[in-house]
């Protein structure tokens, strides 16, 4: 049977209503949301330890599962640490050797002078305001030469390029106003020096502060020698000998022209300073090919003690001054065992053996190689700390406090609660997430077997208790703690670190042992965690827990929320098309009893009824409501008033204003509500109209004067009105029982 109501004239929104009156059905949808986002939760809380287990399944597990032995891991002492570096490859057996560094490899450098001009150059200065016209200079970089055409229109700049090309590195400083050129390598493969073939080039190489100081010292040098040799030759004791050589008389000998006389004289100035072993005899000093050979080395002989005598005089360092200076390219040399190494850097590979030269050793170093104890044993303390991390992590979440009674909150419930409250809200509901879950329990479980097996070594049986590593026992360890490993004598565990140093010994003494065994260990709990990351129907690969499931699970309450929102959607269409409107004012509108329900429903929300979650007066809300009668609704409305007045009541004396205004206004709806639903053809109707006309003027005074005494006097009228309800209620009840 319809029931009519009429004379709803209170502006109620329409579209809240309609709302409302579905609000069964989106609370089917909000409760598969929040199904939705709770999986979604628990699929990150597996993401998360996923990516741990998996982190010590990738790095310490497998290193440790393809690691035979700690050969790799060496140490090395040198007996002078500031003549060289040494480390030891996997190969070098532990044991002492012999290292000098005789020699150190250099780069070539050339540094050079001050370029003597009227105007200071820039880069963009053409060669020509240094006077130089066209030339060609050699260049030499190593083995590879190559020509550089020079000429007055080039730039400094193209220059430098030029020189770049070759293989160097070289640069013009405008401050400075020298040039720099520098081989990109050291070793003697990469110096390089200019080839002065004429004196034009000397000239340019000169105007440009790129002829260096030693070249001029050689050139000085060479110039002695040959003076020398000059000297020589006049020397009548060389013209004695050249006449003997030559097999004729000293007059026959004059009349010989200059050049044949030369080369007499030359063969008797090698014939005098020919030490070659002490042996003169047999030797044909009138052999032009022998005799020029012989010559050249007198020459550069004398020509090397020039410049070694001229190095230490002062005329040297102003050449220094004066010209370029220029340092050759040298490669390094060291022996090692006995053994002569020679390159162009300072760093050797040898046998394992990386080698980095720093400062030549007048004497021979020792070098030692061993096990690098301190490395291996660092290597199983971050091992056993993976492990540790993670077993606690899977524990922890194992052993979660349980949060039954918590559910992910909606938007509404949000609202009536601060952020904070939220987040704590929410976080509750997070930790929780894996409490009791097979899949990561059974996991574990896997794990702590696989840890605590024992492996036969050589005949005997280890386990890692054998090297001083155990757990505290459950009544020793924190909560979580209960399966993580501590190490004996570690210094950076509180609980271990004065228990007796097992592990550093027993890698000190039998290295291999402690490798193979851990070797094994970590193999065997390799293959636990292995077996489980295997790509199947329910998991992708590299996963421990059935992601494809949970996805598939997301998706399916997807679609259920899609289903939800096209009810909903078709619903308030339907709805709406009862409800006619005028203006803003609602003239008439036919509902089912159940719409009564939720329009009553709709009055105490607009009254401010909604709590927060779990709330006593949401409970009330949703189970009263749904099952109650319209006369059991009226009832629940005065209940309604009677509340609010009474926390109005508390703004005052707690003198908060807004608290005072916002539950004012819930009752004023309420009385309105009241009002708009009388029913005028019972003559009751006038004099509850009235009543509610005379509450209706006190509420707005009170709200006012934020009056107490008039909020107290509206009080006790409301509970009258309610307990007269009642009692009309309760003899209906009677009536109808009779």
């Amino acid at each position: 049977m319809a029931i009519r109501i009429s004379g709803l004239t209170s502006g109620l929104d329409t579209d809240s209503i309609v709302q409302e009156l579905v609000s069964a059905y989106s609370t089917k949808k909000e409760n598969i949301e929040k199904k939705q986002t709770k999986l979604s939760w628990t699929q990150d809380a597996w993401k998360e330890m996923n990516t741990k287990i998996y982190g010590f399944y990738s790095k310490s597990l497998t290193e440790f599962k393809f690691m035979t032995s700690f050969n790799g891991m060496k140490k090395t002492t040198l007996s002078d640490s500031s003549k060289a570096t040494v480390t030891a490859g996997a190969s070098v057996v532990n044991g002492t050797q012999s290292l000098k560094i005789n020699k150190l490899a250099k780069a070539a450098y050339l540094t050079g002078s001050k370029i003597k001009s009227n105007d200071k150059l820039k880069s963009s200065s053409k060669l020509s305001e240094l006077g130089i016209a066209d030339t060609e200079l050699e260049f030499q970089v190593g083995d590879k030469k190559s020509t550089i055409s020079v000429n007055g229109d080039m730039t400094i700049k193209d220059l430098t390029k030029a020189l770049s090309d070759q293989g160097v590195t070289a640069s013009f400083d405008e401050t400075q106003q020298r040039f720099f050129i520098n081989s990109q390598e050291s070793g003697e493969e990469f110096d390089f020096k200019f080839n002065v073939k004429g004196e034009d080039q000397e000239v340019a190489l000169r105007k440009l502060g790129m002829l260096s100081a030693d070249y001029m010292v050689e050139k000085t040098a060479k110039k002695a020698a040959d003076d020398d040799i000059q000297a020589l030759r006049e020397n009548a004791t060389i013209k004695a000998s050249a006449v003997q050589i030559a097999g004729i008389t000293e007059d026959e000998f004059d009349a010989l022209d200059e050049t044949a006389q030369k080369e007499y004289l030359d063969a008797a100035i090698v014939k005098a300073y020919d030490t070659d072993n002490g042996i003169t005899t047999g030797r044909d000093y009138t052999n032009k090919a022998y005799v020029e050979a012989r010559l050249n080395n007198f020459r550069e002989a004398v020509t090397d003690q020039y410049i070694e005598d001229l190095k230490g005089t002062d005329k040297y360092e102003s050449l220094k001054k004066e010209y370029a200076v220029k340092q050759d390219a040298s490669n390094a040399e060291i022996e090692l065992n006995g053994a002569i190494f020679e390159g162009s850097s300072n760093t050797f590979t040898i046998n394992g053996l990386t080698i980095t030269a720093k400062e030549v050793s007048d004497s021979t170093l020792s070098l030692v190689t061993e096990t690098d104890v301190d490395a291996v044993y660092d290597k199983i303390v971050d091992f056993i700390s993976q492990y540790n991390e993670v077993i606690n992590a899977m524990d922890s979440a194992y052993n979660a406090d349980s949060s039954k009674g918590y559910e992910p909150l909606t938007d509404d419930e949000k609202e009536a609660m601060s952020d904070k409250e939220v987040e704590k809200w929410e976080q509750k509901i997070k930790v929780s997430l894996l409490r009791r879950d097979s899949t990561l329990n059974s996991i574990a479980s896997s794990m702590k077997v696989a840890m605590a097996k024992s492996y036969t070594i050589n005949g005997k049986s280890y386990s890692l208790s054998s090297f001083g590593i155990n757990t505290l026992g459950y009544f020793v360890s924190a909560d979580n703690e209960k399966n993580a490993y501590h190490i004996d004598g570690n210094s950076k565990d509180e609980s271990a670190k004065s228990n007796t140093d097992r592990l550093k010994a027993a890698i000190a003494s039998d290295p291999d042992t402690v490798a193979t065994f851990f070797n094994e260990l970590a193999k065997g709990v390799y293959s636990e965690l292995d077996s489980r990351m295997k790509t199947t129907t329910l998991s992708s690969a590299y996963k421990v827990y059935n992601d494809k499931q949970l996805k598939s699970e997301y998706d399916d309450y997807t679609e259920q929320i899609k289903n939800w929102e096209t009810k909903l959607s078709d619903m308030e269409v339907l709805l709406l098309q009862k409800v006619q409107f005028n203006g803003n004012s609602v003239v008439q509108a036919e509902f089912t009893a159940d719409t009564v329900i939720w329009i009553a429903r709709f009055i105490i929300r607009q009254g401010g009824c909604a709590m927060a979650p779990n709330n006593a007066y949401q409970a009330y809300n949703n189970s009263k409501i749904m099952t109650a009668s319209p006369a059991e609704l009226t009832l629940m409305l005065y209940e309604g008033a009677i509340k609010f007045c009474n926390i109005a009541i508390m703004g005052v004396e707690e003198k908060n204003v807004e608290k005072a205004h916002t539950n004012i206004m819930k009752v004023e709806r309420i009385i309105e509500e009241f009002q708009a639903t009388l029913d005028h053809k019972y003559a009751i109707a006038e004099d509850f109209d009235n009543v509610y006309k005379y509450l209706q003027e006190r509420l707005a005074e009170a709200n006012m004067k934020k009056d107490k005494e008039i909020l107290e006097e509206i009080l006790t009228h409301l509970r009258t009105m309610r307990d007269t309800w009642k009692e009309v209620m309760r003899l209906n009840k009677l009536a109808r029982a009779n």
